[in-house]
């Protein structure tokens, strides 16, 4: 999706004068940035519509390092909307930073090798933007964004090397247990925070997508499984194998093919647990659902 600004300049070019912008802006077929960047109306994802507020930014900023939230949309990592209310940039420099608007620049050291590019835009690199991140985010949204940077391709060693040199700065601590809690494994946000919610109520730690096969067919993939007790634990509520909808299928054809893999599942002794997004703001409940379904395989593995 190709994403444009324009300034009240570029716009003065072709004829669009202070009138006719107050008009689009009232029509909505203008979204204003900031002051004297606009863009085409209509909705945006949240990430979208960040990307063009880093690009509005960099208008008047044009010298900052992209970082924190911002840095991580530019990445491809999962944040929450409340680490993108604003446009982040760090200088390297120091200092307390500050606010303005919908930037806000903070004072820090940066390294080299802490900066990167894409698409022209200098930011923080991935792991410095995950030891940014880990520091300030709540512990269960730090490890999604930690787990994401594993599966982009990131290392452990290179984030805790990060995490290290960072070590005098607050919420140090939090982040080297972000990282050493981390796993490339969990495939979303929703994974990652069910993983704290199980390991801080002392559930077993499960196997992260494990494969069910039964005669040499793969019957399917579970976001976790805990295989002694032979229960299969799902955060979205759909298989992963097949997840996809076919070619030419309609979902209510993919609704019976899931119901079919179930089915198959459940012929092979495993219990199947399901939770979605409202389930993790309840940790509580999903807890007692897991460890109901832990002792019911215990029992029928006895």
């Amino acid at each position: 999706m190709e994403l444009e600004i324009f300034t009240a300049k570029q716009l003065a070019g072709v004829g669009v004068g202070p009138r006719e912008v107050a008009r689009e802006l009232a029509t909505g077929k203008l979204i204003r940035l900031r002051r004297g960047v606009y863009r085409p109306g209509g909705q945006l994802d949240p990430t979208d519509a960040h990307r063009l507020q880093i690009a509005a930014a960099r208008l008047v900023l044009p010298r900052g390092v992209v970082s924190h939230g911002s840095a991580a949309v530019l990445h491809g990592l999962p944040v929450p909307g409340s680490a993108i209310q604003r446009v982040s940039f760090t200088q390297s420099v120091r200092g307390r930073g500050h606010v303005s608007g919908s930037v806000h620049v903070r004072g820090c050291p940066l390294e080299a090798d802490e900066i990167t590019e894409i698409d022209g835009v200098p930011l923080t690199s991935l792991a410095r933007t995950v030891s940014d991140l880990a520091r300030e985010l709540p512990f269960e949204w730090a490890v999604g964004v930690a787990d994401a940077a594993l599966r982009l391709g990131a290392t452990r060693p290179e984030l805790l090397d990060e995490v290290e040199r960072a070590r005098r700065r607050p919420g140090n601590r939090q982040a080297r247990a972000v990282v050493t809690f981390a796993d490339g494994r969990a495939e979303s946000v929703g994974e990652s925070r069910s993983r704290v919610i199980f390991a801080r109520s002392l559930i077993a730690e499960p196997t992260l997508q494990h494969e069910v096969w039964c005669d040499g067919v793969l019957i399917g993939r579970s976001d976790f499984g805990w295989i002694d007790q032979r229960v299969l634990g799902e955060f979205d509520g759909r298989v992963k194998y097949g997840r996809s909808r076919l070619r030419d299928e309609t979902a209510e054809d993919a609704v019976v093919r899931e119901k079919i893999r179930e089915d198959a599942l459940r012929r092979e002794n495993w219990l199947v647990v399901r939770w979605i997004w409202p389930d993790l703001d309840h940790p509580d409940m999903l807890v007692r659902r897991i460890r109901a379904a832990l002792a019911s395989g215990r029992d029928m593995a006895a």
